[in-house]
């Protein structure tokens, strides 16, 4: 049983070492791995088999979020979003170090486009932030109002700031910072 289940295993690596072969031969003749037909552009693959491995990972995708799982792997989601814990601090890391990449070199945060004069990010985006925050503004004030209150009165019987959570001044409801430019203010 013992040499049966090693021959076995030499015959499954003979395979995938020739099949290994198979597939670099094709690549250095620009031949899809699968099969003899040439690639797409800037691919490994043909169309055909590109269509393939993408309609595969959408209902692999579909599957393991039906299972309440990270659409990237077999770990179970946060509540509210559609990967793990993992996948999401790497999103979010990915994210950051894109955006850095774009603003040392004088783009926008958000796109190719060169950023507004001292912004960190382009006229364009400048725009939409404008429209969108003014829009929302607008449309959720009564619940940003309620929002800020609450937030105020949370951190007044923490005894902080009502602006930061730096301690508030004894008997105040403001830091020494904010006192000062509240003052100032008024």
């Amino acid at each position: 049983a013992l040499s049966a289940a090693r021959n076995k295993e030499d015959k499954k690596t003979h395979e995938d070492k020739k099949r290994k072969e198979r597939q670099a031969l094709r690549a250095s003749k620009g031949l899809c791995k699968r099969c003899d037909n040439p690639v797409a552009k800037d691919r490994k693959f043909c169309e055909k088999h590109l269509l393939t491995d993408v309609l595969n990972q959408k209902k692999k995708r579909e599957s393991r979020l039906s299972k309440g799982l990270c659409k990237h792997c077999d770990v179970p989601v946060i509540d509210g979003k559609k990967i793990c814990q993992n996948h999401l601090v790497s999103k979010s890391l990915t994210k950051k170090k894109k955006q850095d990449s774009r603003l040392s070199v004088g783009l926008c945060k958000h796109c190719d486009e060169t950023a507004a004069n001292g912004k960190k990010i382009c006229e364009e985006h400048l725009r939409k932030q404008d429209i969108y925050g003014k829009k929302y503004r607008h449309d959720n004030r009564q619940v940003l109002a309620e929002d800020t209150a609450l937030r105020r009165k949370q951190r007044v019987d923490k005894g902080h700031c009502i602006h930061c959570d730096l301690p508030a001044l004894p008997g105040k409801t403001r830091c020494l910072e904010h006192a000062i430019s509240h003052s100032e203010h008024n």
